[in-house]
């Protein structure tokens, strides 16, 4: 997991640099991800939150949805429980919209 979170921080800057904000999107919920399966919680809400700001910039409601599960996620287990409820469910309207 440790190669896989260090090639994907190296694209978050490559794309980064070229203003490639999907394919940002894309890296930053893999970091997410292997950060959440390591228990770091911390640093994973921070790729999350940044994630979330690109996806809504881009209007792009799946990864909305996906990025506001794993923040719900983070905040319910580090104790913010009503924050965690209304991510989670912001996500799950977003979801419901697209079916």
């Amino acid at each position: 997991m440790e190669a896989a979170l260090e090639d994907n921080h190296a694209a978050i800057i490559l794309v980064a640099q070229v203003g490639a904000q999907r394919e940002e999107v894309l890296a930053r919920r893999n970091v997410a991800t292997v950060l959440l399966h390591l228990g770091d919680w911390e640093a994973a809400k921070q790729q999350v939150e940044e994630g979330l700001a690109l996806a809504r910039d881009l209007g792009a409601k799946r990864f909305i949805a996906g990025f506001l599960h794993n923040l719900g996620s983070v905040l319910a287990a580090s104790g913010q429980r009503l924050e965690g409820e209304a991510c989670l469910q912001e996500a799950y309207g977003l979801i419901c919209e697209s079916l």
